[in-house]
């Protein structure tokens, strides 16, 4: 037969639970401040992909016109903290043929220069009234940043 050992103790001791509780509270602030720098960083990406596809839509329309076309700003006011409707009827975004899906993190605009134009995305992620600005050349078609993730 086996013998039972009675005065071991059981369970966990108020140490060890208190270890335990330290430990997940720690790991969960990490996660949780990656995640808000994650979200944000996956939100500048619909700045970057506009860009690209409003500088394709402006090579395309030059092609066709002999011209490029300005695009009026996009929402009335820089979005802040949160996502806008974007105003696909406003001068010339309808002959560009751009219409995201959805509401936008980034207020957009299309300014014509005496050899080109600058597209540009402007936003606010956090709503803190710090903006990020990113601007693509359309006779380089290079994207400078200032403020990505504010």
């Amino acid at each position: 037969m086996h013998k039972i050992e009675r005065n071991r103790p059981r369970g966990f001791t108020l140490i060890e639970l208190a270890f335990v509780l330290a430990l997940i509270g720690l790991l969960s602030a990490v996660a949780t401040s990656d995640y808000a720098g994650m979200m944000r960083r996956g939100r500048t990406l619909e700045a970057r992909s506009l860009l690209q596809s409003i500088d394709a839509a402006e090579r395309a329309y030059y092609r066709d016109h002999g011209q490029y076309i300005a695009g009026a700003p996009s929402t009335e006011s820089v979005p802040r903290g949160k996502r806008e409707p974007f105003n696909d009827a406003a001068s010339g975004w309808h002959e560009l043929g751009i219409r995201p899906e959805g509401p936008v993190y980034y207020r957009y605009q299309v300014t014509l220069t005496d050899k080109g134009y600058v597209a540009q995305a402007e936003g606010d992620l956090n709503g803190d009234g710090v903006t990020s600005l990113f601007k693509l050349d359309g006779r380089t078609h290079t994207l400078t940043v200032e403020h990505e993730l504010e």
